[in-house]
């Protein structure tokens, strides 16, 4: 969870640094405020991280590690030279963690002279919350006469948000005399007295010096101790190869149905987005394939996103939640890390051979001339962080994210009581039959804030787009919920029809409103904030009628086992991450034929398919790299 959880942290500082730095340039206590929070929220919950990781290796191993005690024989004025205390693994270890010696180190180190742990007071003071003269905190809060630290106070104070009484320097900073930095207040602020100031102090070349090596410093103090518990919880979880765990046919059939659900909808886009939006284009989009590509972009992802965390609930019943961290890091994480550059250079390099197809690229002085390598490469180096293009493997990247924060807040939850009433309010709920109605009512205000005409993709930037965080979060915990309810699950069954029809009415109802706010006139202009909340809730209905509708649907359908769905459904991850510099490289081939959708259509999804099942099944599935994307045999899949 600690490591999930830090990768959300991370972006939500990026975040409250971007808004103080740009909207409340003025106010650098709105920064000071703001990492301040987060940095007690991101120790207190490390704290506890730490923690529930240590229980749970000591459950694995049986007998718990003690707790560790060193100190030297030799003393001087009645202390140790140097001293280390721990609770090591041991979560029932009394609380001895403090080290009290010239040199201690340890959970709380205690010097005269020198501390190092994670609180440390002393003269000198290194560790997460620091006090003394010289205080250095890795990520912490820094407290002394000279304070260092991401959130730092002190006589001279130096971190992202600092206060200090004579001067203070960083990115939001605040002081009686002298402040340097992005936000600075102070009698001197951000002028030639206080950079003079600055310069002439003898422990500004240092403080640079500590400010380049942060991010290594904080991979050592967060990271790296995270890392061992982490490999030491992997050594003690026996992750079996070969267990009796039964497929669930039904879900599995449905996951890879959502999944490849995504190459008709990327093989359609060439008769519907003009050139430039997509490597070869059409100035005349095709009505029902615009209806298509809404119906399906309505519920393939959320309907992804419920089975994401039903089977996320699943696995950490059957192997714990360690085995789970593990597995989203190592499928999900890594696959993205990894697949991400050389998935954006492929599709760089289509679109630039699609553009010289279709003469787009000729216009552009000088462009056409150049190498398609230059030009792709040239197009990824010019992105700027955090706006990144992710692709289609965006996907990945929220899946991540919102295992992250389900976990986080599944944790915390956990602390504050019995959650039965709202188990029982969401069973009531869930059980109606006007749930989708329900549903709907609930996400359409979300829908209503989303940037385009229905769902947005979150492709474009590293950046949470916040509406469709929240969506598919609200999907993903419903899927999590129900997997402890199978007799609610197996209730969609018999709804199913009622279901898809409701889906299906209600979509071609909200298209047609989304064609007149596309086509715009006065009426549309006129009524436009009633015309999109009205095709919000549409949209909504759709989403949630189809997510269950197919649900039930799949589960009706498949009941029992079958060889094919099994190896689509083993295949479908890696023919859904590999699938789109297929789909645009066949739509170029095909572009000078000028065929009518309905036939190359068909064939871009069968060839498609076809190419990526039998390079899976020779290449992918009896090697590292199937089991590295599909997890180990026989243990439920995501």
């Amino acid at each position: 969870q600690a490591i999930f959880f830090c990768v959300p942290m991370i972006l939500l500082l990026l975040a409250i640094i971007s808004a103080g730095l740009s909207i409340f340039r003025a106010q650098p206590w709105f920064l000071i405020i703001g990492v301040s929070l987060w940095t007690c929220t991101l120790l207190a919950y490390l704290l506890r991280a730490g923690r529930l990781l240590q229980q749970e290796i000591a459950g694995h191993r049986g007998v718990p590690e003690a707790s560790r005690r060193y100190q030297s024989t030799t003393s001087w004025l009645g202390l140790p030279l140097y001293a280390f205390a721990s609770v090591g693994l041991d979560p029932g270890a009394p609380p001895q963690r403090s080290a009290l010696a010239w040199v201690a180190v340890g959970d709380l180190a205690i010097s005269p002279f020198l501390a190092i742990g994670g609180i440390a007071i002393a003269p000198i003071a290194i560790g997460g919350i620091t006090v003394g003269i010289l205080s250095i905190s890795i990520a912490g809060v820094a407290l002394g006469i000279f304070a260092v630290g991401s959130l730092a106070m002190g006589w001279c104070a130096f971190g992202m948000a600092a206060v200090g009484w004579k001067a203070a320097a960083g990115a939001a900073v605040v002081a009686i005399d002298y402040a340097w930095g992005g936000i600075a207040q102070a009698a001197e602020a951000n002028t030639p007295a206080a950079k003079a100031w600055f310069v002439n102090q003898w422990f500004t070349v240092p403080v640079e010096i500590y400010a380049t090596s942060i991010p290594w410093l904080i991979g050592l103090a967060v990271i790296a101790p995270l890392g061992y518990l982490f490999w030491q919880a992997a050594k003690t979880v026996e992750l079996p190869e070969n267990s009796s765990i039964g497929r669930l046919h039904g879900l599995d059939a449905l996951r890879a149905a959502a999944l490849l659900s995504g190459i008709v909808l990327h093989s359609t886009l060439n008769y519907l987005l003009p050139p430039g939006m997509w490597a070869v284009g059409t100035r005349e989009p095709q009505l029902f394939l615009g209806w298509l590509v809404y119906y399906l972009h309505s519920f393939r992802l959320e309907l992804f996103f419920l089975l994401a965390g039903y089977f996320g609930s699943l696995v950490i019943k059957r192997r714990g939640t360690i085995a789970y961290v593990r597995d989203r890091a190592i499928r999900i994480l890594l696959v993205f890390a990894l697949a991400l550059y050389p998935m954006k250079f492929t599709l760089h390099s289509l679109w630039i051979v699609g553009g010289h197809h279709t003469g787009r690229l000729k216009s552009q002085s000088g462009t056409a001339a150049k190498p398609w390598y230059e030009l792709a490469t040239a197009s990824i180096t010019s992105e700027t962080w955090p706006n990144i293009g992710l692709t289609h493997l965006w996907f990945l990247y929220v899946l991540a994210c919102l295992t992250a924060m389900f976990l986080a807040v599944r944790a915390l939850a956990g602390q504050l009581g019995n959650p039965e009433p709202v188990s029982r309010v969401l069973r009531s709920a869930v059980g109606s039959r006007q749930f989708s109605w329900l549903l709907a009512l609930v996400t359409t205000g979300l829908l209503a804030q989303m940037k385009g005409m229905d769902i947005d993709t979150p492709d474009r930037s590293f950046v949470w787009n916040w509406p469709v965080m929240a969506l598919y979060a609200i999907f993903f915990s419903l899927g999590w919920w129900l997997q402890a309810r199978p007799d609610l699950v197996d209730s969609f069954r018999s709804r199913h029809k009622s279901y898809l029809i409701l889906g299906l009415v209600a979509s071609s109802l909200a298209s047609a409103g989304i064609g007149m706010r596309y086509t715009g006139g006065d009426w549309a202009t006129a009524h436009g904030s009633a015309l999109r909340w009205a095709t919000s809730f549409g949209t909504a209905l759709t989403m949630s009628a189809s997510v269950f509708g197919w649900l039930g649907a799949f589960l009706e359908w498949f009941q029992h086992p079958s060889k094919i769905a099994r190896r689509l459904a083993d295949a479908s991850y890696f023919i859904y991450i590999a699938h789109l510099p297929v789909v645009v490289a066949m739509q170029i081939a095909l572009a000078g034929f000028r065929l009518p959708w309905w036939i190359q259509i068909p064939v871009v999804n069968a060839a498609t398919i076809a190419i990526l099942l039998v390079g899976y099944e020779w290449a992918i599935r009896s090697t590292w790299i199937g089991r590295w994307l599909n997890g180990a045999k026989g243990h439920p899949r995501r």
